[in-house]
């Protein structure tokens, strides 16, 4: 059976050269996560103006003036921070 030849790079006493590998991996691994955060950026920053936009409509106030607070249809019990329809109280 014929294997291929690897060159490994060794330092002058024989050893295996464990820096440069790493600095090597490193670089790599650098490179591989700017290429994927680059492209997420791009995808995300549409994603946060939709975002931003369906804010603000939902927190802009009526046309005619009612503002956020404006009369809900609610039963007996209802909780309300409105002023303008107090509960009653059954005494």
């Amino acid at each position: 059976m014929l294997t291929q030849r690897q060159d490994i790079r060794r330092r002058h006493d024989g050893s295996i050269d464990i820096d440069f590998y790493r600095q090597q991996g490193l670089t790599e691994r650098r490179a591989v996560m700017t290429n994927f955060f680059g492209s997420a950026t791009k995808l995300l920053k549409p994603l946060v103006a939709a975002a931003v936009l369906a804010g603000a409509l939902c927190l802009a106030p009526a046309r005619d003036g009612a503002g956020w607070n404006g009369p809900i249809a609610g039963g007996a019990g209802t909780i309300s921070a409105s002023l303008a329809n107090p509960p009653s109280i059954a005494r």
